[in-house]
């Protein structure tokens, strides 16, 4: 079977996991009925491609479709800012860059950026993010990434999209007409979870991580081969330090003895978030944003 990060690449099996497990975490954690989108299918796959290591549920195509994210919009808050993530894209945002967020959200973050260029534009599909962003004054767009490289051609400074590629199935596109939209030299900012830092490394069945909400499983040796398929040249990797010392000790004791040696009450989350600074420099967190530029030939 070929990889979809690259064409005519194999990939190999790593491990299978139960749909009747991944609906009955859906269902008692959120609330939500997945069974849908497995379309009877007893397992599905990890698989890893053996050429640039990415690792993709399959089938691949198992994605969460607009009821789905408004289901999962009613338990929890879905839009939110991205601090640390914002942190690392404003650093390639010159004055009067125009700048493209794709699934920008309620557009937190080119709020954010207002006070170094005005000339901000969003893609998002969901409705009501799509009122707000309206109410900011920001160019917002829903049409489909295709259509909108054939509109725009090359006229932005920066593309930017934060925990978005993981959604995708047809990310190969996704990235490719992202890189028709930049002018050459032009900056593409990606954010993604990292699937190989203290939580999903051990935790296989974190919920949010399945399909149909994530269909890829990225991390930083991955993000550092596109530049090989790509007409991007890659600046700079950086891994968010990790934020959640009481998570990162529950999984670790579960996975070393099988049980959460510290229960989760308030108390006891407070006394371990003292220790944070001490491990936040030696575990990698949560999250990746890698930065590219795109080539001028």
């Amino acid at each position: 079977m070929n990889s979809p990060l690259i064409k005519n690449s194999p990939s190999e099996i790593i491990e299978t996991i139960e749909t009747s497990i991944i609906c009955k975490l859906y269902r008692e954690k959120l609330g939500v009925d997945v069974q849908s989108f497995f379309k009877g299918l007893e397992n599905i796959e990890i698989r890893k491609c053996t050429v640039s290591g990415y690792r993709y549920y399959y089938p691949h195509e198992i994605a969460g479709d607009a009821q789905f994210y408004n289901e999962l919009s009613r338990v929890m808050p879905y839009y939110s800012r991205r601090h640390w993530q914002y942190n690392q894209a404003k650093q390639v945002i010159k004055k009067g860059d125009k700048v493209l967020d794709i699934g920008c959200g309620s557009g937190f973050f080119l709020e954010e950026i207002k006070a170094i260029t005005a000339n901000l534009h969003g893609l998002e599909f969901n409705p009501k993010a799509v009122e707000e962003c309206k109410r900011k004054n920001i160019e917002i767009h829903s049409s489909d990434l295709k259509d909108l490289s054939k509109l725009y051609g090359e006229e932005f400074d920066v593309i930017t999209f934060f925990q978005v590629l993981e959604h995708v199935p047809d990310f190969h596109s996704f990235i490719e007409n992202s890189i028709k939209l930049l002018k050459p030299n032009g900056k593409l900012v990606i954010a993604v979870p990292n699937n190989n830092p203290y939580i999903y490394k051990y935790d296989k069945y974190d919920t949010l991580n399945l399909p149909p909400h994530h269909v890829g499983l990225w991390e930083k040796s991955t993000l550092s081969y596109l530049s090989q398929i790509f007409n991007i040249s890659t600046l700079n990797i950086s891994i968010e330090p990790m934020d959640n010392f009481p998570r990162w000790l529950r999984v670790q004791s579960k996975q070393l003895l099988g049980f959460n040696v510290f229960p989760n009450i308030k108390i006891i989350n407070k006394s371990l978030r003292a220790l944070e600074k001490l491990f936040a420099i030696k575990v990698d967190g949560r999250n990746i944003v890698a930065i590219y530029k795109k080539n001028d030939f």
